[in-house]
């Protein structure tokens, strides 16, 4: 094999590396933004994070701020700085004004800023642990938690319009909507 064949290969070979690893991050990038184009012109929503759904929250620990008191909760998960965070909040705002049945708990990952938070909500700063432990893929991230501690649905919200959307296919009222829960209860080690 000569050199310009060795070097020809070589090119080759790096341009082929190149495309798979780009075609990689596209994949990540389409799943991270809410919605994967189909082929044929269609979309569908990629699956949300398994792996917390139906479990119960601990009575104490630090998830202990989620628990329902009296209501389902409606956490939402934010981040300082984070635009599409703050649009989430104004649209959860105006539905808390026109009177949403579940209690809306922010869980930020650095400082609250009580000027944003919606008419009646409470925050929890500083709450990375809680973010990691519920396997939280980013923010502004929506998850309901029912009446009997038992996570319900969650996803990426990332407008006004995807609140809307959560909040129609997860019912926030005080009956149950998720299957039955295991007899599993998130732990500290989860």
């Amino acid at each position: 094999m000569t050199f310009t064949q060795a070097a020809l290969l070589t090119s080759w070979l790096a341009i082929v590396v190149l495309t798979l690893g780009m075609a990689g991050l596209l994949r990540q990038v389409q799943q991270l933004s809410g919605v994967v184009m189909l082929r044929d012109g269609g979309a569908f929503e990629p699956p949300q994070v398994a792996g917390v759904q139906g479990l119960a929250l601990p009575p104490s620990g630090p998830l202990s701020p989620l628990l329902p008191q009296g209501r389902p909760v409606l956490a939402v998960f934010v981040s300082p700085g984070c635009g599409s965070c703050a649009a989430v909040l104004e649209e959860l705002s105006d539905r808390s004004a026109a009177g949403l049945a579940a209690e809306i708990v922010v869980v930020s990952s650095g400082p609250c800023d009580a000027s944003a938070l919606p008419s009646g909500a409470r925050c929890v700063s500083d709450a990375m642990t809680v973010l990691d432990q519920l396997r939280v893929p980013g923010t502004p991230y929506l998850m309901h938690i029912n009446t009997d501690r038992t996570i319900g649905d969650g996803r990426l919200a990332v407008s006004r319009a995807d609140v809307g959307a959560f909040l129609g296919s997860a019912p926030i009222d005080s009956t149950r909507s998720t299957p039955a829960p295991s007899s599993q209860t998130m732990t500290e080690g989860f």
